[in-house]
């Protein structure tokens, strides 16, 4: 799926507007233009761009308007980093978090989550960050569960 594709689905009057979840997971054409797109849907809850190798940091500066975004899976986006943190911080009701396998989010980017009070759950498997670094994070947050 492309953009193009995206803005068939969000723009006003297109398909119901209370589009709560979306999987877009292993979409190899799917990039941060395509991110942009989904702007539209302000009720969308969760949203799965795993294995999208073309979303980067630019494609997180989007997603920061959705604001009942509770649910984000980012897993396998390569090119996401402790900037694109920076931009997911801004989503204020966001309870679980996936980087899973972004080799480019670091201790450093954790820094920019401590803001994010509703965090519940976060996968950093095979990221750059440490157990040094989840544990400065840890009193900040009322993570449940973290996978590392």
């Amino acid at each position: 799926i492309s953009h193009l594709g995206i803005r068939e689905i969000s723009e006003p009057g297109a398909m119901d507007s209370s589009l709560s979840h979306l999987v877009l997971a292993g979409c190899q054409g799917l990039t941060d233009e395509a991110i942009e797109a989904l702007q539209p849907l302000k009720l969308l809850y969760s949203l799965d761009v795993s294995n999208c190798p073309d979303v980067t940091d630019y494609g997180m500066e989007y997603l920061t308007c959705l604001s009942e975004l509770s649910s984000l899976n980012v897993s396998r986006c390569m090119d996401v980093s402790d900037r694109g943190l920076a931009e997911i911080a801004k989503l204020p009701n966001l309870r679980k978090l996936s980087l899973r396998l972004c080799p480019k989010v670091t201790d450093r980017g954790l820094e920019n989550l401590k803001p994010l009070s509703s965090l519940r759950h976060l996968d950093v498997t095979r990221t750059g960050v440490t157990r040094e670094g989840l544990a400065t994070l840890s009193p900040c947050l009322k993570v449940a569960k973290h996978l590392f």
